[in-house]
Formats: C-alpha cells, sequence, structure tokens
C-alpha cells in the first residue's frame, strides 16, 4: 500500500460513517471532522535503516470534544449517534492496520 491508498482508504471509510475529510498544510494525513469528536490520526514509524525505508503504520482514536451545558432531548440524540459512529469509524480504522512503505 502506498501513502496515497492509505489517506484514500482514511477518506472512504470516515464519509460511508457520515463524516467529512479535509486536508490542512500542518498534516499530511486527512483530517476527520466533527462537530462532537476530536479524531486523531497518528503515524508510528519503524526505520529499516540499512534498506534505506520506513514502514509507516497509521493509528487511529478518538475523544469526546464537548459535553455539559442544557441540551435538548434532540441534541443528546444527535450527540449519542455522532459517538456511535465515531467508535465505529475508530474501529474500523485499527481494523484495517493501514500502513505504507516509503525509501529515503
Amino acid at each position: 500500500m502506498t501513502f496515497n491508498d492509505a489517506c484514500e482508504h482514511i477518506r472512504e471509510t470516515a464519509n460511508s460513517y457520515g463524516f467529512e475529510v479535509t486536508q490542512d498544510r500542518y498534516s499530511r494525513l486527512p483530517i476527520i471532522r466533527s462537530d462532537e469528536l476530536n479524531f486523531f490520526l497518528m503515524e508510528k514509524h519503524d526505520y529499516h535503516h540499512e534498506a534505506r525505508e520506513v514502514t509507516t503504520h497509521i493509528q487511529a482514536s478518538a475523544s469526546v470534544r464537548r459535553m455539559g451545558g442544557n441540551p435538548t432531548v434532540e441534541e443528546l440524540l444527535n450527540t449519542a449517534d455522532e459517538i456511535r459512529r465515531g467508535a465505529e469509524l475508530v474501529r474500523k480504522l485499527q481494523e484495517m492496520s493501514l500502513s505504507f512503505t516509503e525509501t529515503f
């Protein structure tokens, strides 16, 4: 798998769970957008100096962005749905074990 393949898998998977995906200049990995959750995509590197290669493993996690206040029942249900979909998305990304190898 290439870096671009991994990014495309992230985009397609996030979209299938109803999340918007963007890109910014501060992260080479896609950014998963949510009103209720913070998504984290982190890179873990395994260097193979003799082969002049690095294998990058993408690790996915999330946390709840906001709580409190005096939400309506509808707002609570919307938040609960987004948390459920976000948890399922993170599980799916973790199960995919996305990684790619680059030479340097």
